[in-house]
């Protein structure tokens, strides 16, 4: 099993990602799901939040600690937030997947 961050959780592409972790995993593991400071959802869990079982993954802001958990980021941020978070990613010695737009 890979265990998996997901930044963006909660947004349009994110709950569509754990909606495939959950539905076929093909062998990832949800291990953190990461949104923005102050996000109506931080402290719920990521799965329940999507409307599905609970998973013990509480949706966070702290993606430095989320990526030290993790085998690889899936990013569907802002291209901002992507930029930050693929410095952590590699900082951690981990990979990132960016899906996010407007990056140049």
């Amino acid at each position: 099993m890979a265990n998996v961050v997901v930044c963006g959780a909660m947004g349009r592409m994110g709950r569509a990602i754990l909606g495939v972790l959950q539905e076929r995993p093909h062998g990832l593991l949800l291990s953190g799901a990461v949104e923005t400071p102050g996000h109506s959802l931080l402290g719920q869990d990521a799965m329940e939040a999507v409307g599905a079982g609970a998973s013990g993954v509480v949706v966070t802001s702290d993606f430095p600690s989320a990526i030290a958990r993790a085998d690889v980021a899936i990013d569907f941020t802002h291209a901002g937030s992507s930029v930050r978070h693929a410095g952590e990613a590699a900082a951690a010695g981990r990979p990132i997947v960016i899906g996010s737009t407007g990056l140049t």
